[in-house]
């Protein structure tokens, strides 16, 4: 309800375009994937500090790290690709939805949604090449490319799926529920 309330008027119009949400899309894929990769490596890098054999009093480190801690890194090392991927295709879902849902049936809004797609399109080459710039540094390319290689192949492919999904995007905006439709569909489940 408060999605609603945040995109739709007391009139019931729109007073977003859903494309508009595409560069909500573009930060939280960016954003995110940025701070999944900071945290495999300050993950890695911790764990490899407490990963050394040092007695403390009568208790190994080495022994307690690979308890505790160490199992904690290990899993999210293994599912950190799959978080990736769950951001990235769920907000790809998300916005859909939100397009199909609160979508626009008046057609002066097209032009205008050709040239949020464009900037969309222009930003997320911008920040694909940011992310290439990122891995591409020493210390990171072992962690965006060996522990989450299909989050990083979706944000260097940023500017391909922003355009695809753009399209999809105004596709759905215009053939989505209307509210003379959302009634009859309420008409029809009673």
């Amino acid at each position: 309800m408060a999605i609603k309330r945040m995109i739709m008027n007391k009139k019931g119009e729109g007073r977003i375009q859903a494309t508009m949400l595409l560069f909500v899309y573009i930060f939280v894929v960016f954003f995110g994937s940025m701070f999944l990769g900071l945290a495999i490596f300050f993950f890695a890098q911790v764990d490899a500090a407490l990963d050394q054999d040092i007695d403390v009093g009568q208790v190994n480190l080495r022994e307690i790290n690979a308890d505790t801690f160490g199992a904690m890194t290990d899993s999210f090392l293994r599912t950190a690709d799959t978080i990736g991927l769950f951001i990235v295709l769920g907000m790809i879902g998300g916005v859909m939805l939100v397009a199909f849902f609160f979508g626009n049936d008046q057609k002066i809004w097209i032009p205008i949604d050709f040239i949020i797609i464009l900037f969309a399109f222009i930003t997320s080459v911008y920040l694909s090449q940011v992310y290439d710039l990122l891995i591409n540094s020493t210390a990171f390319l072992d962690v965006y490319i060996n522990n989450i290689p299909q989050t990083s192949r979706f944000m260097l492919n940023l500017p391909l799926i922003v355009s695809i999904v753009g399209a999809i995007l105004m596709v759905l905006t215009y053939s989505g529920l209307r509210k003379d439709q959302q009634k009859e569909v309420e008409l029809f489940g009673r």
